[in-house]
Formats: C-alpha cells, sequence, structure tokens
C-alpha cells in the first residue's frame, strides 16, 4: 500500500480550487472592449505605417535584409505583393475591431503581422513583440461573445459571459510588460547615470519649447530614471488592488501620454498599453462606467445608450411565473373584498397584487403592467 506524498491532497485541492476559479463565468463585456481596443489601435497602426511610405523604405527599397537565425527563407514579397500584404493585415485588424470571423480574422492577423516583422532584425520593437503575443493568446480566447458581428450572427444560448481565466491571461500578459520592463531598468547604467534616458531626453528638448530646457537638466533625466523604474515595478501590484486601481490607472495613462509625446518613435505602443489596461478593472467595467451618475448626467440623451438589464426575462416568463406563485396574504381593501365574498355577495374579488421587483417591473410601462396584474383589471 502506498502512502501519498505530504501535501498532495491539499496542493491537488488547490489545484482544483483554482481551476473552479478560473472556468467560473463572468461578462465579458471587458473582453469585448479589449478586443475592440486592440482591433483599432492595430489598424491604426497599419494606416500610419502605410500612409508615411515605410512600407517601401523598410521592406521594398533596401536591396539586402539582415534575417533572423533560421530563418533565412522569410523574404519580402515584391512590391505588389508587400502592398497586399499589408492591406490584408489592416482588414484582419478590422475585422477583429467589429468581431466579424473573429477566429479567422485575429488568427490572419497574427500570420501577417509576425511575418512582417520577421523580415528583417533592424525593424524590432518590443512592443511589436507584444502584438504578436497577444494576437496569439486572442486566437485561443472567445472574446466575440459580445459587441460583435458574431455575436449578432449568432447569439450564445449561455449569454455574453467568458471564462475568468480569459481576463486573468490578459493581466498576466500585460503585467509581464511592466514587470520585465522594471527588472531591465535595474542596472547601473539607467539608475546611477540616467543613461540611455539622457540622450533621448536631449534629443526630445527641441520638439517641447515649453519644457526643452527642463528636459535637458541632469537631474530631470536621473529623476525620470528613478521614477521610470519604480513605476514599471510597482503598477501592477496598484492595477491589481481595488482600492487603488483608479488613482493607479490616471497615473498609468499619464505616464503613457508623456512618453508617447516625448519619443513618437516607440509608435503605438503608448496608447495600446493605456487602452488594453483597462482589463485590469472588473470584468463589467463597460456597464459601470455607462450606468455611473456622471455619465449619465453629461448624457442628454440616455435613452441611446444600453440599459444593462440584469438577466431579465420576457413577460411571457414572467406570467407563467406569476400564475405559478402561490397566493400572498391578503390587506386591506382585498380584505374587505374577501369578506364581502364570503357573505355570498355576487362581486368576485380581485386577486391580491404582487410586488414590484426590480427585476420585472423596475421602469415605466412594466410598472404598469404589473400593477395593471396585480388588481385583476382585464
Amino acid at each position: 500500500m502506498t502512502r501519498s506524498l505530504p501535501g498532495c491532497p491539499s496542493l491537488l485541492a488547490a489545484l482544483d480550487r483554482v481551476a473552479e476559479a478560473g472556468s467560473r463565468p463572468v461578462s465579458a463585456q471587458s473582453a469585448a472592449a479589449f478586443r475592440i481596443a486592440f482591433g483599432a489601435l492595430a489598424l491604426a497602426a497599419v494606416v500610419r505605417f502605410a500612409a508615411r511610405g515605410w512600407i517601401d523604405d523598410l521592406y521594398v527599397a533596401p536591396e539586402h535584409h539582415f534575417t533572423y537565425a533560421g530563418l533565412w527563407w522569410v523574404r519580402p514579397w515584391p512590391d505588389w505583393g508587400m502592398q497586399a500584404h499589408f492591406a490584408l493585415m489592416g482588414l484582419a485588424a478590422a475585422g477583429v475591431a467589429l468581431g466579424y470571423r473573429y477566429r479567422l480574422s485575429v488568427a490572419a492577423f497574427f500570420l501577417l503581422f509576425t511575418y512582417a516583422e520577421l523580415l528583417d532584425k533592424t525593424t524590432y520593437l518590443n512592443h511589436y513583440y507584444l502584438v504578436s503575443l497577444l494576437s496569439l493568446l486572442m486566437v485561443f480566447m472567445p472574446l466575440h461573445r459580445a459587441w460583435s458581428l458574431d455575436a449578432r450572427r449568432r447569439p450564445l444560448a449561455e449569454g455574453a459571459t467568458v471564462p475568468a481565466w480569459v481576463i486573468w491571461t490578459l493581466r498576466a500578459q500585460l503585467g509581464a510588460v511592466y514587470l520585465f520592463a522594471g527588472a531591465a531598468k535595474l542596472n547601473p547604467d539607467w539608475l546611477f547615470h540616467a543613461q540611455p534616458l539622457r540622450i533621448w531626453l536631449s534629443n526630445a528638448a527641441p520638439d517641447a519649447p515649453l519644457i526643452g530646457a527642463l528636459l535637458r537638466e541632469t537631474w530631470t533625466a536621473y529623476a525620470m530614471s528613478w521614477a521610470g523604474a519604480a513605476f514599471d515595478l510597482a503598477i501592477v501590484g496598484w492595477l491589481l488592488w481595488r482600492h487603488s486601481r483608479l488613482w493607479a490607472y490616471a497615473v498609468l495613462a499619464a505616464f503613457h501620454v508623456l512618453t508617447g509625446l516625448l519619443f513618437p518613435a516607440i509608435g503605438m505602443f503608448p496608447w495600446m498599453m493605456t487602452a488594453c489596461a483597462l482589463v485590469f478593472f472588473p470584468p463589467d467595467w463597460p456597464r459601470r462606467l455607462l450606468l455611473s451618475k456622471p455619465i449619465r448626467a453629461l448624457l442628454p440623451y440616455q435613452r441611446l445608450l444600453p440599459s444593462f438589464p440584469r438577466r431579465r426575462e420576457s413577460r411571457p416568463i414572467r406570467g407563467a411565473k406569476r400564475r405559478l406563485d402561490p397566493p400572498l396574504p391578503i390587506r386591506g381593501e382585498d380584505a374587505a373584498n374577501a369578506a364581502g365574498e364570503g357573505t355570498g355577495v355576487g362581486a368576485q374579488a380581485p386577486n391580491p397584487p404582487l410586488p414590484i421587483r426590480g427585476e420585472d417591473a423596475i421602469r415605466g410601462e412594466d410598472a404598469a403592467n404589473a400593477a395593471g396584474e396585480g388588481t385583476g383589471v382585464g
């Protein structure tokens, strides 16, 4: 008879609890917002790349390309082929944002984007690698269950939910970006010599007339070096803690807007991280945002906003449930009517009114209908 290793039952039980929690359905709204933001920004990046003539400058005009080890066979297409390649990439990004043939769109985008980035080492940017990783993960995630053309064509019986592991995985991938960036800054050049940030700020100073003199100061480079390292190492923890999440996101947005303005060479990365970091909020954050009092007060035409009902049932189902409900205690005027009925009066007493619940009749016409049913009208 074999004995189990000490701690194995508790470890297996913990793993079972994690698996159960990961499979728990949560609102698909945050995942849908992530998909829309990712696809829209990817489309904007493709348009920007083509509009600036970088397709010809980087892939068509050069006679030699520095290929990656083992990928010598990845070669640029002819001129028309590269133009078609990026056009298809833009269409795939639009399909991701719209949720049209989502699985096909995101898989096509991953292949087209990654192929373009593997053409030449000299075009490498770390956030291009991030885009490839995110698009690969999205292939296996049901991010099209809400706010998509696919959901309109084929509504799901289980509703607009996704497993919790989808949100966890997206948070983990984005969190890894900040943690690795912070770890990479823990070196003498960055912390004790403010390099290469001093060079970058000096180059950015002529394009910032209001703060150009400040950017040339040595202490500015040191302050931003240490602040950048602290930001990357701490921001994930602050985003995960619900009490500090809103303020942490405000700092994150300000940080990325500043870096995007000072260093335009990093492209769409600041805007993509700002938009995608919203996944750290609760899965139903779009509903909470649109139903918040400040948003409702700012928008004059509130009827145009989605109502986000809480699993509201259809009227036939509500009527059937009312007929099956047991009679409620008779009070007030209904008691008097019942007494009259007991004396042989021919008038039929109305049914007792049912309580109007928030889910069943919280608004206008439904409340009136429920009240009409409760008084026995008709």
